[in-house]
């Protein structure tokens, strides 16, 4: 059942949303903070129950919610958080900074046990990363880096993740440029024929 969250609490400006271990987290536009719900409850929302990124000083873009991990995708790095059982303090970072963000922040999805996003730092942007463990891993190569490159702009980029016939696949799409697939198993890309 769909519930309207009327909560005066609720932060006005969520761009994104996940649940973990019964709280329902919310990630408001472009700012370094995430906001959690009562434990399972969505509906109630506290002004102080509230997290900053706080080992970095880049905006959160995006915020993916997998294996009990919350990743916290900025333009320059990334932070993972977790539940920390204690009640004072409910999440925190539980890994040291990851030197990737994220460019356009709907290319984050969970597939094939891992995290793949297009990403961005300070050197610039335009590679596909994953996570193994707790290390970040290119997973894009110089040539389809150099067709993405003539794309201009990558911020409007989406992406997601599917498997077929016993293959993971990452997709992202670049409105009006094209289509690009990563098959997990052949660690292969090919460009879709259509958009």
């Amino acid at each position: 059942t769909l519930t309207l969250i009327v909560d005066a609490d609720f932060p006005a400006n969520a761009v994104m949303g996940g649940f973990i271990d019964g709280y329902f987290i919310v990630l408001g536009y472009n700012t370094r903070q995430f906001q959690f719900s009562a434990s399972f409850n969505g509906t109630n929302w506290a002004p102080l129950d509230v997290q900053q990124k706080s080992q970095t000083s880049d905006n959160i873009r995006a915020m993916v919610v997998d294996r009990r991990m919350v990743y916290l995708l900025g333009s320059k790095t990334t932070e993972l958080w977790g539940n920390t059982g204690d009640a004072l303090e409910t999440f925190a970072p539980v890994q040291e900074v990851i030197q990737h963000g994220i460019g356009s922040p709907w290319t984050a999805v969970p597939i094939n046990n891992t995290i793949a996003w297009l990403g961005e730092n300070e050197h610039g942007a335009g590679q596909a990363w994953m996570i193994q463990g707790y290390v970040p891993v290119r997973f894009s190569t110089n040539t389809v880096e150099s067709q993405w490159a003539t794309y201009g702009s990558l911020r409007d980029a989406y992406a997601h993740g599917y498997q077929e016939q016993g293959h993971s696949f990452y997709q992202v799409t670049f409105p009006g440029k094209g289509t690009w697939v990563y098959d997990f198993a052949t660690q292969m890309w090919h460009r879709r024929a259509r958009l």
